[in-house]
C-alpha cells in the first residue's frame, strides 16, 4: 500500500518519470554494485535481525562518494525494561536488538560510513498539540473506515494504543548521515 500512495503521490507532483518504487528484502538488496548516489532508510533496519548485512548493502549500491541517510528507532535512556522490549517487539515486530546511539555509531562505522553526523531526538508527539490535532483530523477518516472494514486493524490499534507509561522516556529516533 505505501509503494501504491507513493506512485499516486510521484504522479501528483509530476515527477512519476523520474523515480521508481519497489518492495525488497534491505538485508538482500537486488540492486547492482554503485547504483545510487543516495540511499535512504526510514525505520527500516532497526526492524532486521541483521543490521549488519543490510547497512553493507547500502554500502556497496552507493557509488564511491554518494550518501547514506537513516532515520531509526533508538533508545535515549538505557537499560530499556523488559515490558518497552516486548511491547515494541508485539507491536512493531522488531526482531533484533533496538540500537543506542552509539550501537548505531559503531555499526554505521564499522561497514565503513565516513563523516558520520546524527542527531538523537525523544518522542514527543505532544510538542505540538495544534500539529497533532491537525495530523489526527488528517487521519480520521480512514481510521474510523478501517476500524469498520478491518479486525486485524483493529487488533493493531487496540495494541498500539496500550502504549506504556514510561515508552517515551526510553525510546527515540536518531537521524544518521554519513558518506560512502
Amino acid at each position: 500500500g505505501m509503494v501504491d500512495r507513493a506512485r499516486e503521490r510521484a504522479e501528483r507532483e509530476g515527477v512519476a518519470d523520474k523515480v521508481s518504487f519497489r518492495t525488497t528484502d534491505a538485508q538482500n538488496l537486488p540492486f547492482d554494485d554503485d547504483q545510487f548516489d543516495l540511499v535512504v532508510g526510514e525505520f527500516i533496519t532497526g526492524l532486521l535481525v541483521d543490521k549488519e548485512k543490510a547497512v553493507s548493502g547500502y554500502l556497496r549500491v552507493t557509488k564511491p562518494g554518494g550518501r547514506i541517510g537513516l532515520n531509526e528507532a533508538t533508545w535515549v535512556k538505557t537499560p530499556a525494561p523488559v515490558e518497552l522490549l516486548d511491547y515494541l517487539s508485539g507491536v512493531f515486530g522488531v526482531q533484533g536488538k533496538i540500537l543506542d546511539s552509539n550501537g548505531w555509531k559503531e555499526l554505521l562505522e564499522s561497514a565503513g560510513v565516513r563523516s558520520l553526523e546524527f542527531k538523537i531526538q525523544k518522542v514527543d508527539s505532544l510538542s505540538n498539540p495544534q500539529e497533532a490535532l491537525a495530523d489526527l483530523l488528517r487521519v480520521w477518516p480512514k481510521v474510523v473506515w478501517m476500524l469498520i472494514r478491518n479486525p486485524s486493524f483493529r487488533r493493531f490499534l487496540g495494541e498500539t494504543l496500550s502504549i506504556p507509561n514510561n515508552l517515551l522516556e526510553y525510546f527515540g529516533y536518531g537521524i544518521f548521515v554519513g558518506n560512502t
